[in-house]
């Protein structure tokens, strides 16, 4: 009986805890369509940063933004960093980096022209303690060779650059998911529910038992 028992609180703690997994951790809202955006393109050696808190330790493991493109052209790849003290070019200090593709799903038109995605990147661990940071991106490439993609604008809470250009008027749609570290975590609606539904099942479990 007693075996039965850490059984299955064992596989109640497994159900709920890819349910924890993603969670969001910062927004700078959502995509506006129609103030303007932001070229990020390698081919034209553009990059663009925008800050963002975390109010406790985190692990970032997604992130996705507003992107416009030509026409009939989507966004497909990019470099992305992690970054504190600014943007690289203005003496920021690189914390974490890499390559990824884009997950693209179909937001809209920007000024009836453009097509925008809203594009996420996942499979991220980057570990984080409570504080500012930015992130930046650059190598913005599209799936017609040297066509530009464009960081949506909606101004939000965060503070923006671009190359060359220097501090934007406004700043960048986008989201940033992941775990938080430590105490006051709060799971999300569904988990609570999951493991609500284990504790009524071992309750009648224990009710056919000792009854």
């Amino acid at each position: 009986m007693k075996l039965r028992l850490v059984v299955l609180f064992a596989v109640l703690a497994l159900c709920v805890m890819p349910a924890m997994a993603d969670i969001l951790l910062y927004t700078n809202g959502p995509i506006n369509g129609n103030i303007g955006a932001f070229s990020f393109t390698g081919a034209y050696g553009w990059e663009v940063a925008n800050s963002f808190t975390l109010g406790q330790a985190s692990t970032v493991t997604a992130f996705d933004i507003g992107a416009w493109v030509f026409p009939g052209d989507q966004p497909v790849g990019l470099t992305w960093e992690i970054l504190t003290g600014g943007p690289d070019w203005l003496g920021g200090t690189v914390v974490a980096q890499g390559d990824a593709l884009f997950t693209n799903t179909y937001w809209g038109q920007g000024f009836a022209y453009y097509d925008i995605y809203t594009a996420k990147v996942g499979g991220l661990n980057v570990a984080l303690g409570a504080g500012n940071y930015w992130l930046e991106l650059l190598n913005g490439y599209t799936t017609v060779s040297g066509n530009p993609v464009y960081w949506d604008e909606n101004d939000g809470p965060s503070t923006a650059y671009q190359i060359n250009t220097g501090q934007l008027p406004g700043s960048e749609a986008f989201n940033i998911y992941g775990t938080t570290n430590g105490p006051g975590t709060v799971p999300e609606p569904s988990s609570i529910m999951l493991f609500g539904t284990g504790l009524v099942a071992l309750g009648g479990l224990l009710r056919r038992k000792l009854f």
